[in-house]
């Protein structure tokens, strides 16, 4: 194809793999490069310096930026590519641009513990200052306030080019924000990440780095607040009393909110473990309870807490639970509804649960919270959508069906 979304999407590709053969063969056949697109950015990640020149010479801009503030330097810098860092400089790149989170190429380095590209970079001149974040103030990062409609929650800061993996907890009272991040792993492949934070500190939001607590070897994951705030919990691969867990499957761990911070993570053994020798073992909440809702190979199940102690867990009947695969479940405070995703269909739902206990026949709920929604979190009053929106909790409350 000569033109079209088809090219373009071609041309993109061979740019962000570095792949000269494909891209000559798009151009021969009339293909052009959209300069309104990230084309440049694709290059100088795919690391040939041929297509980033051609690139260049066709109009693209070694300066420009895309919608979170990264620049192709950015990009060469996180994938570790000093030809076309020394092309981009020689066609006047800025080498201090900063991106929304006030990252320079320099800074993306240090986070990379690339010594020798940081090195490269300061002997060309570069500000070796620390991020410069910017100043944010007010409770939930000073974001205006949802209503029905869900807003953009963060963007550039939470969700930028390492969109969330799953969850982003936000404290009851948005005062302190988790989250797993996918990043960019070098030279393609898989990304990888770990548990990030940030909080209000001394009335400012301070720069997002790497919890305390979380490692990358252990894929910790999916960050969800106890409903007052005094206990986060989270997934994790890592060791059970120094053991490996079993091919690698997550547990459910914790840490507890103390007077110097949150505490060393402690596995929540009282929780039930799903039985089988490989656990799928996706996302989880609690009620205001405490009871245990989870998801596993496709089915959500319950665990009541009482006495202070877990019983033993049940799988939620139908019509929550079908032949199709249902996850990411997240129950109100209440245990009134159940917020869900049929994930064969990548459809979020809704059902209500009875004075009876029964639950209701769920509800698509893609035209209000979206159809990509796949995971979701509250905090205070509000709904928290994936890494990227929020809105108004009783907009699910007013689905509820009138009996």
């Amino acid at each position: 194809p000569s033109g079209g979304r088809e090219a373009g999407m071609l041309l993109e590709f061979a740019a962000a793999g570095g792949l000269e053969r494909l891209y000559d063969a798009m151009i021969d056949t009339g293909a052009a490069p959209d300069t309104a697109r990230a084309f440049l950015h694709a290059a100088a990640g795919g690391g040939s310096k041929r297509i980033a020149e051609s690139l260049i010479g066709r109009g693209f801009d070694p300066g420009s930026k895309d919608e979170f503030g990264w620049t192709p330097m950015h990009i060469a810098a996180e994938q570790g590519q000093r030809e076309i860092m020394a092309l981009l400089l020689e066609r006047g790149a800025d080498i201090d641009a900063r991106n929304m989170l006030g990252q320079t190429a320099y800074n993306v380095l240090q986070e990379r513990d690339d010594g020798e590209l940081a090195a490269y970079l300061r002997a060309a001149g570069a500000d070796t200052s620390a991020p410069a974040f910017p100043e944010i103030r007010g409770k939930y990062l000073g974001r205006p306030r949802p209503g029905l409609e869900p807003q953009e929650f963060a963007p550039g800061i939470v969700s930028h080019r390492y969109e969330p993996h799953s969850t982003v907890a936000v404290s009851p009272a948005g005062d302190e924000i988790f989250w797993n991040p996918m990043i960019e792993s070098r030279g393609g492949g898989y990304s990888y990440g770990y548990i990030m934070t940030t909080r209000l500190e001394n009335g400012r939001w301070t720069y997002p780095r790497k919890a305390a607590f979380s490692e990358r070897d252990f894929k910790d994951d999916h960050p969800f607040f106890s409903y007052d705030g005094k206990r986060l919990y989270f997934s994790s691969s890592r060791p059970i009393d120094g053991a490996p867990v079993p091919g690698g499957e997550k547990r459910v761990w914790c840490v507890e909110k103390t007077k110097r911070g949150w505490s060393e993570p402690r596995y929540c053994e009282e929780l039930p473990v799903p039985a089988g020798p490989r656990v799928l073992f996706f996302t989880f909440s609690f009620d205001r309870k405490g009871n245990y809702y989870y998801a596993t190979d496709g089915d959500i199940w319950w665990s009541r807490f009482a006495g202070g102690k877990y019983a033993p867990a049940e799988k939620l009947p139908a019509p929550v639970n079908t032949e199709a695969m249902e996850g990411s479940p997240l129950i109100s405070l209440d245990g009134g509804y159940l917020i869900f995703v049929n994930a064969s269909l990548r459809e979020p739902r809704v059902s209500f649960r009875g004075k009876d206990g029964s639950w209701t026949e769920p509800l698509n709920i893609a035209e209000q919270v979206g159809r990509r929604a796949m995971n979701f979190t509250r905090s205070g009053d509000y709904l928290m959508i994936g890494g990227q929106r929020w809105v108004e909790a009783k907009l699910i409350e007013r689905l509820r069906p009138r009996r």
